[in-house]
């Protein structure tokens, strides 16, 4: 269950990551589109109005560039400018160059198409793009004289409130994981509480010593409940079995007494019964001896009957309290 639950915030996370990485390409697009209209009339504004001026053309440079510098930090972006032939004439921030966020001369597919935003593959790293967008800005007469660029890199530009959302999404599961894995700890440790319970009755009782599994009480109806049903429906089958091998072990104790009492018994019958035959056939000439004689060996075979009945008599008496389970 951890490993499920480390592995659903992992999966969770990479989609997330996933999505909004998708998301933050098209949402710089949208930007760039809602900022270019009026950095281009700002710009253009600006360009008409050093080219009517009657400033000498090697104080121009200096004039557009103070006003680009101007120009980006009023729209918080940066713009370059480049000559119609793709060649970079002016830019507010000149160190972008040099970090390959903008390019010394415009490739082809951007130098020929005008307003629109374009991506291009990053010189310096083969995993990023750079979006930029293209405008055209004329004279007063109308001619076409330069070209504005505005670049838009991403590996600088990811928007404050995308890295807040991701900072707030890693404690979000970082919580969610601790109490996932606090309840994980609580779920098992009542499972494995009951199964202790359920463990230490088959051991046996302990209070009186005997190791035959004991009823297990819990109050919960959970799956251990029913568990525990279970295992007590099994004990009290088991007690009932016990109780009745037991009856059936000293039904048949008896059977075997009670055939060898009446063993016992029926031996000294016999000679009885012949003797006292051959006496009364003979009663009339028995001499005083041979009456001795037969009543002595009568009363020696009714003792040992007697002995019998009441050693069959005394093992009757033995109460159930005597006996103690070993």
């Amino acid at each position: 269950m951890f490993m499920l639950v480390v592995l659903g915030f992992g999966a969770t996370g990479i989609v997330s990551l996933l999505h909004f990485k998708a998301e933050e390409v098209e949402y710089r697009r949208e930007r760039l589109k809602r900022k270019e209209q009026s950095m281009e009339a700002h710009v253009a504004h600006e360009l008409q109005r050093a080219l009517g001026s009657d400033i000498s053309e090697s104080d121009l440079l200096g004039v557009l560039h103070e006003e680009l510098c101007a120009i980006s930090t009023i729209h918080q972006m940066d713009v370059a400018l480049y000559t119609m032939g793709g060649e970079l004439l002016l830019s507010s921030n000149m160190t972008l160059v040099d970090d390959g966020v903008l390019p010394s001369r415009l490739p082809e597919v951007v130098h020929s198409r005008r307003n629109q935003i374009l991506s291009i593959a990053n010189p310096d790293s083969s995993d990023e793009e750079i979006l930029l967008y293209t405008a055209e800005l004329k004279d007063a007469m109308g001619l076409p004289v330069a070209l504005m660029v505005v670049p838009y890199d991403s590996k600088i530009a990811r928007a404050a409130e995308d890295m807040d959302f991701f900072r707030a999404l890693a404690w979000l599961h970082l919580v969610l994981f601790v109490a996932a894995t606090y309840f994980a700890y609580l779920l098992s440790r009542s499972i494995t509480q009951g199964l202790d319970v359920v463990g230490n009755a088959m051991k046996g009782n302990p209070e009186d010593g005997s190791s035959n599994p004991r009823p297990v009480a819990w109050k919960s109806k959970d799956e251990i409940g029913q568990l525990v049903d279970s295992y007590n429906r099994m004990v009290h089958e088991t007690q009932e079995n016990a109780k009745a091998l037991a009856l059936a072990e000293k039904e048949s104790a008896w059977r075997e007494m009670a055939q060898q009492v009446a063993h016992e018994i029926k031996n000294p019958l016999t000679p009885m019964r012949l003797m006292t035959q051959l006496h009364a056939s003979r009663a009339a000439n028995l001499t005083p001896e041979e009456v001795k004689d037969f009543s002595e060996a009568m009363l020696a075979q009714i003792d040992a009957m007697s002995a019998v009945a009441g050693d069959f008599s005394e093992l009757a008496k033995i109460s159930a309290g005597a006996v103690r389970p070993v």
